[in-house]
């Protein structure tokens, strides 16, 4: 018998102010981490994981860019 499972996992950051281009207007941004994995017998993988910035006036989200993905660019 093999027990798998799927999961999300949100780590909070920190919070700053920020331009929202929904909102058009500086706003106070939540910024966390967000974890996809996987689990084989309780043992969790990470499959993806990206940082994201959420406003937290309109709610919309957007990815944070990694300095190695500016980079490349």
């Amino acid at each position: 018998m093999l027990i798998l499972g799927l999961g999300k996992k949100e780590k909070p950051l920190n919070e700053k102010e920020d331009f929202c281009s929904h909102c058009q207007r500086k706003t106070l941004h939540k910024e966390y981490e967000s974890q996809e994995y996987l689990s084989i017998f309780f043992i969790p993988f990470t499959y993806e994981s990206e940082k994201i910035s959420k406003c937290l006036v309109c709610g919309k989200e957007k990815k944070i860019k990694h300095r190695k993905e500016e980079e490349r660019q």
